[in-house]
């Protein structure tokens, strides 16, 4: 990572939500600088502490990083002052200017208030309260040649949530093969250095890092196959700069890919004036059990490698970035793969998601997805069919389950819904009611199937 210079960052720790209070404690991360290295000096302090005894911790964490390995076991969180200061040759002053006259009495609460920058060692560092900022940035799914890949980005607790800037490096680690080095991602990435090359434009360069792309998303390249994506991830001059490496190196797929002929057709074949709408169930992750043998897997045809969500989420994006649509109906789709990868994927195609989860504790759902210069969005709602069986205008429905207990209580406890949409045409001005839903999978109770649809089409029916 990368922090601003001369800057300290400040985040009061966020509200708890089981509880609704906050903790009154303070966390402090900056960079100095010493004999050309950084020190990076993070520390979380109760607000209700004084400053001065804070102001002697940030002390005492420079002098402890700043002195030779041969001399750290001479300094220990219990020696004086002066005695870190001898072993380690280290001066270092923490002071707050404005409060000088007075701040043997304050609190690290107070002086934060009062302050606009601290000095530290004789050098201002500008306060920076509360900063936008990211807890982690990866790229977990594989990156396939001519596929879009998008990163996983979360956001600290609390943090106000911006679009941050992309750089896209290929990266070929120096520590693979050696055992001494971690090989997790998070460890790898670490282990490089990035640098502002270019700082009014906010250029970075990495170590064993060669520079491809600047955007949301990136297209890997056959001719990088084998190595590594690397990420940088800046939100400004006021945050920290973060940085992720891929799981898995680029690879090429080398055969024709199933869905290549209708892409083909979609990018040759668009109508005038046509609305183009693509529906697809694209299989939620949760529901595949890739632990046994391979045989006795679901889809026991297809290798277990390529049901992997690794696997199978670039091909989707690459197909679905494909059909230039208008309109998108998906079903199964998990949480990780409509918050990481679908929204991100729909902004850049200009269309607008709405996402509806099943009921009863499944975390997948639906989406439809629609073309902003195209529609505008009047309404968005989702309703379980088994709660739709108690209205007035499914009492024949009802009456067909109630002959069959079994049948009843499998109908009540699916968690199935309908989502409907109403979108108002831009260019002709008429309403298009939209519907999605899943209906029950399986095939013995093909009855529960079509009473499903019935009481789907019947709430569609309501919107007309």
């Amino acid at each position: 990572m990368l922090l601003p210079q001369n800057s300290i960052l400040l985040w009061k720790d966020p509200i708890d939500p089981r509880t609704n209070e906050r903790s009154d404690f303070l966390s402090l991360l900056f960079d100095y600088q010493y004999n050309g290295n950084s020190l990076i000096v993070a520390l979380r302090r109760p607000l209700s502490e004084p400053f001065r005894d804070t102001a002697k911790k940030i002390e005492f964490k420079i002098q402890k990083m700043a002195v030779p390995q041969k001399s750290k076991k001479m300094i220990s969180p219990g020696s004086n002052l002066e005695s870190s200061t001898e072993a380690s040759g280290v001066m270092v002053s923490v002071e707050a200017p404005h409060s000088a006259n007075r701040v043997e009495s304050l609190t690290l609460a107070e002086v934060m208030d009062a302050e606009q920058l601290l000095l530290v060692g004789g050098i201002p560092y500008t306060l920076i309260r509360e900063p936008v900022d990211l807890s982690s940035v990866s790229c977990l799914i594989k990156p396939l040649a001519g596929c879009p890949i998008y990163p996983a980005i979360d956001f600290r607790q609390g943090s106000p949530v911006m679009r941050p800037t992309l750089h896209w490096y290929v990266y070929t680690p120096q520590s693979v093969g050696n055992p001494s080095c971690s090989n997790k991602p998070k460890d790898v990435a670490d282990r490089e250095s990035i640098s502002m090359i270019e700082g009014s434009s906010r250029r970075f360069s990495v170590t064993n890092c060669e520079y491809r792309w600047t955007g949301d998303c990136y297209v890997p390249s056959s001719v990088d196959s084998g190595k590594f994506l690397f990420l940088v991830a800046d939100l400004g001059p006021e945050a920290i700069v973060k940085c992720g490496v891929s799981k898995y190196p680029i690879e090429v797929v080398d055969e024709p890919l199933i869905f290549e002929d209708n892409i083909k057709w979609c990018q040759e074949q668009r109508p005038p004036d046509c609305i183009r709408a693509v529906s697809y169930n694209i299989l939620a992750d949760l529901y595949l059990d890739l632990s046994g043998p391979e045989e006795s897997l679901f889809f026991a045809y297809c290798p277990k490698a390529y049901q992997m969500y690794e696997y199978r989420y670039p091909l989707l994006l690459k197909e679905l970035s494909s059909y230039d649509m208008d309109l998108c109906f998906l079903q199964e789709v998990d949480q990780r793969m409509q918050m990481r990868y679908l929204s991100a994927l729909f902004t850049s195609l200009d269309l607008e998601m709405c996402f509806a989860r099943k009921q009863k504790e499944v975390t997948e759902g639906s989406v439809i997805a629609f073309r902003r210069q195209r529609f505008e969005l009047l309404s968005s709602e989702c309703y379980g069919l088994a709660s739709l069986l108690e209205e007035d205008y499914c009492n024949d429905a009802k009456s067909v389950l109630n002959t069959s207990v079994a049948s009843h209580e499998i109908f009540s406890n699916r968690p199935t819904t309908i989502q409907i949409v109403v979108l108002r045409d831009r260019l002709s001005n008429d309403i298009l009611i939209c519907g999605n839903t899943h209906l029950h999978h399986n095939p013995r109770h093909e009855h529960l199937k079509v009473l499903q649809a019935v009481v789907a089409v019947r709430q569609l029916d309501r919107y007309g």
